[in-house]
């Protein structure tokens, strides 16, 4: 059940889920604060924590905000940022005798004398699917090795963009998805993703197996997937 809590003429939005845990958990998602805690902490004494620790919430909030209006229409011109692997580069449009995107500190977007925003999308949306194409295949490359042991399926990668999860698997034919948006998180997360899925070649639900399996092959999967709680689709 979601609550709100009122303070310094601002207000957040928070649930908290009853836990069997011995301290409070705080997570920050889909622009909402996520508690976790066992029956006997009151809800008056999350409060107090959730205040003690307000500046770090709101800034967490925004930054959430910020980070998921990238997904808003682009205007490509200068000092505008695009995220990729999870960090920010601004835009520098610079006039040139070719079309061209390179990455530096900043994207370096050349182009000619057709300075329309048709053209400059078309060069950034095909470096995107360049780098994409690139980065998943190369994460395929370092992480099927691990499930080998388990299955001889070989999946077939396919990309698009998606609304509700960040990748899928498909079985029996073996065809995993990823979003597209992945390009724009972590290559840490977009390995856990990976490895998610390449799991889901063996164990197709979410059960216990399925989890154990992960963890035998990803030790470290929490951490990662908490990557992924800064990006909203």
């Amino acid at each position: 059940m979601m609550k709100i809590l009122k303070y310094k003429n601002q207000e957040i939005k928070y649930s908290i889920k009853r836990k069997n845990v011995k301290n409070i958990n705080i997570r920050i998602r889909n622009n909402m604060v996520n508690i976790s805690a066992n029956n006997s902490v009151s809800e008056k004494y999350i409060e107090d924590i959730l205040i003690s620790k307000w500046s770090w919430i709101i800034k967490a909030l925004k930054k959430k905000e910020n980070i998921f209006l990238q997904n808003e229409e682009h205007k490509y011109i200068t000092g505008e940022e695009f995220l990729y692997l999870g960090e920010k580069y601004p835009l520098k449009v610079i006039k040139s005798n070719e079309n061209k995107l390179i990455l530096d500190n900043n994207l370096l977007l050349y182009i000619e004398e057709d300075n329309s925003l048709t053209t400059r999308k078309r060069i950034i949306d095909n470096w995107f699917l360049n780098e994409m194409d690139y980065v998943f295949k190369d994460s395929f490359k370092r992480n099927y090795p691990l499930i080998t042991a388990y299955t001889n399926i070989k999946p077939k990668l396919k990309y698009r963009k998606m609304t509700a999860s960040w990748g899928n698997c498909r079985m029996p034919s073996g065809i995993i998805t990823l979003n597209k948006y992945l390009i724009r998180t972590p290559l840490d997360f977009i390995d856990y993703v990976m490895v998610h899925e390449l799991v889901h070649l063996i164990h197709q639900n979410h059960g216990r197996n399925f989890y154990s399996l992960l963890e035998k092959l990803m030790p470290d999967w929490k951490i990662r997937k908490e990557l992924g709680n800064n990006y909203n689709l």
